[in-house]
């Protein structure tokens, strides 16, 4: 009598799986539109809006990949320095929320001007650093204050 219901069973298991792996797809290739619609969009604000200009677009790629290099090695820091200072002083959750957000603008522009110093195709203006800025902190504190999006 198990036999038959593990038998009886068995194809709903797997139909959940592939369910469960459709998601997973599904999933996944959202995100990669949203992240190809997420480079060309903010390449061609950039150069409209922001005024930076770029010899070819493989000077923008350079400039994203110092930008995100530079911007995960201050994430490292602000967590181990996060950690640390919970441990000795005892802050509760949105201080340290606060204290995070805080830290993150200012490690953006450190990193934008970081990576434009080393891209050497690049022309940077003031108001390009500002709204290059503007975005990296609204995808950033949206990031912060939402868990997760799916």
């Amino acid at each position: 009598m198990d036999n038959q219901n593990q038998l009886q069973n068995h194809p709903q298991q797997e139909s959940k799986k592939s369910i469960s792996n459709n998601k997973v797809f599904r999933t996944s290739i959202i995100g990669i539109a949203l992240f190809i619609l997420v480079v060309f969009g903010s390449y061609l604000f950039l150069i409209k809006v922001g005024g930076i200009e770029f010899k070819s677009f493989a000077d923008f790629i350079k400039f994203a990949l110092i930008i995100l290099g530079v911007k995960c090695i201050f994430a490292v820091f602000i967590y181990f320095y996060l950690i640390i200072l919970k441990n000795k002083s005892h802050l509760n959750n949105n201080q340290s929320l606060c204290i995070k957000a805080v830290i993150s603008i200012i490690c953006t522009f450190l990193s934008i001007f970081i990576s434009a110093y080393y891209t050497p195709g690049i022309i940077l203006p003031l108001k390009g650093v500002v709204g290059l800025a503007i975005i990296i902190i609204i995808g950033e504190l949206i990031q912060m204050f939402t868990p997760s999006f799916f």
